[in-house]
């Protein structure tokens, strides 16, 4: 009996599969190709060597510094083209065209040198800008127009406290009348407007050059003192305690002599009190906060306005000898020692 074979399942389906994914990863290998690094050539060596050389000998500048700060921006059509034949082909050389100002010194900007004055001094923001200080901060000129004021740069808020302004002839000029030059001094808050005078407003408290007025409010007292102008020195006087307001006072002297109480008690409400000035027209003056002053006379024990911002040793010394130069000649100072000889 022969024996029924048995069945054999056919593996063409497998051949055939393995065949495909055989010739698939065969084709992907021959597809892929390996990118070998290009290396340059002769004639690109020797042209990027040219090169360097060419730019090193511009960045030189025949041994001369290059600011770059000055190099001008050349645009594309200004750059000087030349054409070359070599081994390789036609190949050309841009050279820049750099100008001359590349290789000139450069101008270095000066720098404004920030002054610190050496004490209290008038004050560079607290001022109206139509106004021009001193290098030292210590005078002040008034420009064509109104009233503006200056403050200084420290106050003073309890005690007693003294400085004084030296009134200064007006600025020469074509145009200028001194008989129009006029000046108030005295006292304001830092509320006081700038762009007026001392004692426009509730703020301010001022002397009035123009009959000895005192004028505080806007109001204008034409009963209070002396008038005065260039040569004369005006003292300015305050006491405030915080304990007791009605020991407030104010006083004003011309020329070390006392033009008596200006206002007194709750005419001075507590506060921070800064020296003021304020200038019509080219007027001019110089102020001085101490601690040595040009006129000595009783202020009453009161301390220099300088005391608020203690001076060095050096300064100090520098300070007392420009106050002893300026007793020599001034008018104010010879007419008080006069008086004082015959007293």
């Amino acid at each position: 009996m022969l024996a029924t074979p048995m069945p054999v399942e056919s593996t063409s389906d497998v051949s055939s599969t393995s065949f495909i994914k055989l010739e698939k990863i065969v084709v992907a290998k021959s597809t892929s190709v390996v990118k070998k690094p290009k290396v340059p050539n002769i004639s690109q060596m020797q042209r990027v060597e040219r090169d360097k050389k060419v730019n090193k000998k511009y960045e030189q500048g025949d041994q001369t510094s290059l600011n770059l700060s000055t190099v001008s921006v050349v645009p594309k059509s200004a750059i000087a083209k030349k054409t070359k034949v070599g081994k390789s082909g036609v190949y050309n050389t841009s050279v820049p065209i750099v100008s001359l100002s590349s290789f000139l010194p450069a101008e270095q900007p000066q720098k404004k040198t920030l002054y610190v004055p050496p004490s209290v001094a008038l004050s560079e923001r607290d001022r109206a800008q139509q106004l021009c200080l001193s290098h030292d901060q210590m005078e002040v000129t008034g420009v064509h127009g109104g009233y503006r004021m200056v403050r200084a740069t420290h106050g003073v808020h309890n005690g007693a406290y003294y400085w004084e302004v030296e009134i200064l002839p007006p600025l020469e000029g074509p145009n200028v009348d001194p008989s129009r030059c006029h000046t108030r001094v005295g006292w304001s808050t830092r509320q006081g407007e700038l762009q007026a005078p001392v004692g426009n407003d509730i703020y301010g408290y001022g002397y009035r050059d123009i009959s000895g007025s005192k004028v505080h409010g806007g109001l204008r007292d034409d009963r209070y003192g002396e008038e005065y102008g260039p040569g004369d020195i005006i003292g300015c006087f305050l006491n405030l305690d915080v304990d007791d307001i009605g020991n407030n006072q104010m006083r004003f002297f011309k020329n070390g002599r006392d033009q008596g109480v200006a206002y007194r008690g709750s005419e001075i409400p507590l506060g921070v009190y800064i020296p003021a000035c304020s200038l019509y027209m080219q007027a001019r003056l110089r102020v001085n906060f101490g601690p040595s002053f040009i006129l000595k006379h009783d202020i009453f024990g009161a301390n220099a306005v300088s005391e608020v911002q203690p001076m060095n040793p050096e300064d100090r010394k520098a300070h007392d000898a420009r106050i002893a130069a300026i007793r020599m000649y001034n008018p104010a100072c010879l007419a008080l020692s006069s008086d004082s000889v015959h007293n």
